[in-house]
């Protein structure tokens, strides 16, 4: 299955995960927002994940980054 969309939202327990939509499980955990952000972008580039989805800490889409054609 191809991973086409990679999104930073926060969780419970006041952390943030990245999780992949139509998934249910948490790819990966992180302290801060900032964090969770950071490796999320990484993670898109380095595995031509078309785009990341940004939440803020309500749940709420603030930002959609796209990395289409960037390689």
């Amino acid at each position: 299955m191809r991973k086409e969309i990679l999104h930073v939202i926060p969780q419970p327990d006041k952390t943030w995960g990245l999780k992949f939509k139509g998934r249910s499980r948490i790819y990966k955990h992180f302290m801060n927002n900032s964090d969770a952000v950071l490796n999320a972008l990484y993670y898109a580039w380095k595995n031509s994940v078309p785009t990341v989805v940004i939440h803020d800490c309500e749940g709420m889409i603030i930002k959609e980054v796209s990395f289409v054609n960037v390689k």
